[in-house]
C-alpha cells in the first residue's frame, strides 16, 4: 500500500547541462576570500547516483515498520538493499573509466552501490566539471574550504545516471542547536519603550525588559535603556542624567497564586556597549536574589529606571511571564517517566549513537564526574568516530553523550563527531546518513540535535538534498536503524537567522530533518504540577490552585515562561504519512487551530513525541549547569528507546527500527503508553536572545498535536507493549 506521496526530484539545479556556466547562491555566513587552490590541491567530492527502484523500497520500509505486517522487523543486509537502489554496473563501470580517465586518483563505492567517494586534484575536477575552485570563510567559526561559485556542468552522457554531486558547489551550513545573536533593526525598534516619564524626554525615561528568567532563588532581567548614559559608561554618545537605580516588579500572572516581590538595584549597572552596530542599544543585566518566589507559578517582571535629579518613573512590563522550574536529574525521569531505577542494558547489541558537528567535543572526565554525580556505574566504555578534542569540549556534546548513557546505563555508546579537513570536506547530515549506511555493525539508535529552516536546504545543498535525504532515511530504516531528531528550539515558525533559520510569520515553516515523515521527531516540555488547563484559568472562570497536585508536563514555549520555545508544526514539502492520518485530522476538528493559509494542513506533521528539555543538569568542566533544549530531549528518548530494544533483543527479538508507525497505531491501542500533554503553544520564538511571538501557532489539545507529539513516554507500558509484538 503506498503510504506517501515520494517524487525524487532529478531537477538537477546544482548543475547546468551544456549550456554557459552561471553563478550559484552562497550562503550569507560564507564569504569569499581572494585565493584560489594550487592545481595540485586536493578535493573530495561525492556522486550521488540516481536510485533505482524507490517505489518498491518506500513499499518495504512501510511493511518492515509496520507491527500488522508479516514483513515487521525484517530487516535487509546492505546486499539486498543494493540490488532494489543500485544502477546497473555497466553504467556505472563507464562513469568509474570517465573519471580515471581525467586523473581521479581514489575512487570508493558504498555497500549499497548508489554513491561514489573520490578525491582529486582541483585541476582535475576544475576540467571535468567545467569550475573554478576558490577559498570561502564561514564568518562565524573562521572555517575555511574551498569550493566553486561557479555552477558545475555534467557531461550529457552521465546526465540520467548522476543526481546530485557534494563538495564542489554546495556549502555545508553550521547547522544550530540554537539561534545565533543577530538581532534586526526593526526588531530592537518595535521594542523601545514609549511611555514618557513626566519632565523628561521619552528617550530618558524609557526602558525596555527584553529578557527575564528566574530560576529557584534568582531572578536575571536583561533590560535596555532608552538611552546610553550609565554611571560607568564614559563615552555616551548622547547626554542626559545618570541612571540612579533600577527597581524591579515581580508579580504572579495567575490571580490564584499570592507571589508579589520587589528588589532594588542602585550603583554602577553591569551594561555592555555594543560599538559597531549602531542599531543595538546599550544591554544591562541585573540578578537579583527571589528566596521566597514559588516554584512553579507563572510571574510578571517590570522595571523601573530611576534617573539622577529627577522624580521617580514608572513601571515597564516585560512582555512575557517566566517560572522557576527544579533543576532535573536522571532519577527525576525515571520516576516520571515510570523507568524503574536500577534499569540497565545487558544486550551487547542494544548499542545507540549521539552525532555532533560544529567541532562540538565531549569530556570524559565530565562524563564521568556526572555518572558518579548521578550514582550511575562508571565503566561503561565510549567508542569515538571522527576527532574529540577533550581539551575543548562543548555543552552541547556533554549534554548529549551524559544524557543519553544516564538514560541507558550499560549500553555500548558512539560518540560521533562529524568533522572533516577544512580545506577539503566538512560534513553534513546527508554525509553522515551516507557513512552510517555504509558500516557493517552500525549503532542502532542514533540521536542528532541539528537542523535547519526546510525551505533552505535545497536552495544551499543542491536541487534533490532533501528527497535525497529522505531516501536515505529509509534505507538506514530498512537495516533496522532508529534516527531521533530534535524538533528546533524556535517554535513553530522556525525563527532565527537565515539561512539556518528565517524571520517571518507567515505562513510557517518547518524545521528539517525534524519533518521528514522517516524520522521521530522529538519535542521538549517542562516538569510542574501546573499541567492542565484549569491551573491557568481566573478564579472567577473555575481556575484553582494547583501547586499540591501531581507532577505533569507542560510544552516548553514563551508563553510558558521560557526563553525559547519547543519546534512543531506541518511540512511545506512532504506529504503527510498514513500513520498520522487519524491523529491529525482529529487535531484539525480543534479550537484554535492556526487558520488554513498559515500552514499547510496535508503535510507531514511533526513532533511525534516529547520529554523535558529545561533545567537538565549537565557535568561542565568540573561543574553541574542547566542546560534546556530539544536537544536534550532527543538523547533522553533515544536512551529509552536502547532499554526498549535491549528489553527485546534479551528475549530474541529484533531492535525497534523506524518507530512511528508502530508508537501511532499502538497508541491509538494502548494511549496509556504516552503521557498527554495539554498545556502549550508554539507560537513564539526569538530573533537572537529576544522573545518574539507571532500571531499563529500551534495550540496543545487532548491527543496528538505538534507542539508535544503523541505526549511523554511511559515506559513500564511501552516495554510492556512492545514485547508483545514480533
Amino acid at each position: 500500500m503506498a503510504r506517501i506521496s515520494h517524487i525524487v526530484c532529478l531537477l538537477f539545479a546544482s548543475f547546468v547541462l551544456g549550456t554557459v556556466a552561471s553563478q550559484i547562491q552562497v550562503p550569507p555566513s560564507w564569504e569569499a576570500l581572494p585565493y584560489y587552490p594550487s592545481p595540485d590541491h586536493e578535493v573530495s567530492f561525492k556522486l550521488a547516483l540516481v536510485q533505482q527502484n524507490l517505489e518498491k523500497l518506500e513499499s518495504l520500509f512501510w511493511s518492515v515498520s509496520d507491527p500488522d505486517s508479516d514483513l515487521y522487523t525484517e530487516y535487509l543486509t546492505h546486499g539486498q538493499i543494493r540490488d532494489i537502489v543500485a544502477p546497473a554496473e555497466e553504467e556505472v563501470h563507464i562513469l568509474k573509466k570517465w573519471l580515471i580517465s581525467h586523473g581521479v586518483r581514489s575512487i570508493d563505492e558504498v555497500k549499497t552501490g548508489d554513491l561514489l567517494v573520490a578525491k582529486a586534484a582541483v585541476s582535475t575536477v576544475e576540467k571535468m566539471f567545467n569550475v573554478r575552485f576558490q577559498f570561502f570563510r564561514h564568518s562565524l567559526t573562521g572555517r575555511v574550504l574551498a569550493r566553486s561559485m561557479t555552477r558545475l556542468t555534467i557531461p550529457q552522457d552521465f546526465a540520467s545516471l548522476i543526481q546530485l554531486v557534494h563538495g564542489i558547489n554546495d556549502f555545508p551550513f553550521m547547522m544550530r542547536k540554537r539561534n545565533d545573536p543577530i538581532v534586526p533593526k526593526s526588531d530592537i525598534q518595535n521594542r523601545q519603550g514609549s511611555s514618557p516619564i513626566p519632565g523628561l524626554p521619552p528617550a530618558y525615561g524609557a526602558v525596555t525588559v527584553t529578557y527575564a528568567a528566574a530560576r529557584p532563588g534568582e531572578l536575571e532581567v536583561h533590560v535596555v535603556p532608552g538611552c546610553k548614559t550609565y554611571t560607568n559608561n564614559s563615552a555616551s554618545p548622547c547626554s542626559g542624567p545618570a541612571i540612579s537605580g533600577l527597581h524591579i516588579r515581580v508579580v504572579s500572572a495567575l490571580d490564584s497564586y499570592n507571589t508579589e516581590f520587589y528588589a532594588d538595584v542602585s550603583g554602577p549597572l553591569d551594561c555592555s556597549f555594543p560599538t559597531t552596530n549602531p542599531y543595538i542599544p546599550a544591554l544591562c543585566t541585573i540578578k537579583v536574589p527571589l528566596l521566597d518566589m514559588e516554584l512553579f507559578v507563572p510571574l510578571n517582571v517590570s522595571v523601573r529606571m530611576d534617573l539622577q535629579g529627577h522624580l521617580p518613573g514608572q513601571y515597564f512590563y516585560y512582555p512575557h511571564v517566566t517560572v522557576a522550574l527544579p533543576l532535573v536529574d536522571i532519577y527525576d525521569l525515571y520516576d516520571l517517566y515510570d523507568i524503574p531505577r536500577g534499569s540497565r542494558v545487558s544486550h551487547p547489541n542494544a548499542t545507540q549513537c549521539v552525532v555532533e558537528f560544529e567541532q562540538q567535543y565531549y569530556s570524559p572526565s565530565d562524563l564521568t564526574m556526572f555518572f558518579v554525580e548521578m550514582g550511575l556505574d562508571t565503566s561503561t566504555p565510549v567508542t569515538v568516530i571522527g576527532p574529540n578534542n577533550i581539551t575543548d569540549p562543548g555543552v552541547e556534546a556533554n549534554l548529549d553523550i551524559q544524557w543519553i548513557m544516564g538514560m541507558a546505563p550499560g549500553s555500548p555508546t558512539t560518540f560521533w563527531s562529524i568533522y572533516a579537513n577544512s580545506t577539503a570536506e566538512i560534513d553534513d547530515i546527508l554525509q553522515w546518513e551516507y557513512a552510517i549506511g555504509n558500516m557493517t555493525n552500525p549503532p542502532i539508535v542514533n540521536s542528532l540535535s541539528y537542523g535547519m529552516t526546510e525551505d533552505n536546504v535545497d536552495t544551499y545543498q543542491g536541487a534533490g538534498y532533501l528527497n535525497r535525504s529522505n531516501v536515505e532515511f529509509q534505507k538506514l530504516a530498512l537495516m533496522g536503524l532508529t534516527i531521533i531528531i530534535a524538533a528546533g528550539d524556535t517554535g513553530s515558525n522556525d525563527l532565527g537567522a537565515p539561512p539556518m533559520s528565517q524571520t517571518k510569520c507567515q505562513p510557517a515553516h518547518a524545521d528539517w530533518p525534524s519533518d521528514s515523515p522517516y524520522v521521530t521527531s522529538l519535542a521538549s516540555t517542562y516538569i510542574t504540577p501546573l499541567s492542565e488547563p484549569v491551573c491557568y484559568l481566573p478564579k472567577a472562570q473555575g481556575g484553582k490552585n494547583c501547586l499540591n497536585d501531581p507532577w505533569g508536563e507542560v510544552s516548553v514555549s514563551v508563553e510558558a515562561g521560557m526563553r525559547w520555545t519547543t519546534g512543531g508544526g506541518f511540512s511545506n514539502m512532504t506529504s503527510r504519512p498514513d500513520y498520522q492520518n487519524t491523529v491529525v485530522e482529529h487535531y484539525l476538528t480543534q479550537p484554535h487551530v492556526p487558520p488554513a493559509s498559515y500552514f499547510n494542513r496535508n503535510g507531514r506533521a511533526y513532533a511525534d513525541v516529547s520529554t523535558v528539555g529545561h533545567n537538565v543538569l549537565v557535568a561542565y568542566e568540573g561543574i553541574l549547569i542547566p542546560v534546556d533544549g530539544t536537544s536534550a530531549s532527543a538523547p533522553i528518548f533515544a536512551g529509552i528507546v536502547t532499554l526498549l530494544n535491549d528489553a527485546r533483543l534479551s528475549v530474541g527479538k529484533k531492535p525497534l527500527g523506524f518507530l512511528n508507525t508502530m508508537m501511532y497505531k499502538m497508541q491509538a491501542e494502548f494511549p496509556s503508553m504516552f503521557n498527554d500533554v495539554v498545556v502549550g503553544n508554539n507560537r513564539c520564538g526569538a530573533l537572537g536572545w529576544y522573545p518574539v511571538c507571532c500571531p499563529n501557532g500551534y495550540p496543545a489539545a487532548p491527543g496528538w498535536d505538534p507542539i508535544s507529539g503523541l505526549g511523554t513516554p511511559n515506559y513500564t507500558e511501552m516495554r510492556r507493549v512492545v514485547l508483545g509484538l514480533k
